[in-house]
């Protein structure tokens, strides 16, 4: 009876324990650099940010924060505010696919679905 107790603690215990993640992707094209960046503990993001900055020096970046979930290799974002871009099926939750080194974020543009790959940033 003692050592259920024993093992109940150890793993209540071990379970405070977990430590943050952090993952970071970079999506670079003509116009501007997107950088993904976030903090998984367990199965939840406890910290995320979008950065969007224009390769036009004339322009300042902008920043979206983001908490969510993660289940099995599926992201389950949810925006803090502002939405970087515009998520297909749904107005603020978004599902993004986590690979080994890269991240694919689904957008909807111009009427249609496409996939977006974002790198892991060395």
């Amino acid at each position: 009876m003692q050592t259920k107790y024993i093992l109940s603690f150890l793993l209540v215990l071990s379970s405070s324990f977990v430590v943050a993640q952090e993952y970071s992707y970079q999506n670079k094209n003509e116009k501007s650099t997107e950088t993904i960046s976030f903090e998984l503990k367990g199965n939840k993001i406890i910290y995320g940010e979008w950065e969007h900055v224009s390769n036009d020096p004339n322009t300042s970046g902008e920043m979206y924060g983001f908490t969510g979930s993660k289940i099995n290799n599926k992201l389950v974002i949810i925006f803090t505010g502002t939405v970087p871009y515009t998520i297909p099926n749904s107005k603020r939750k978004a599902v993004w696919l986590l690979l080994t080194k890269v991240l694919t974020v689904s957008m909807k543009e111009k009427g249609k679905i496409k996939n977006v790959i974002f790198s892991v940033v060395q």
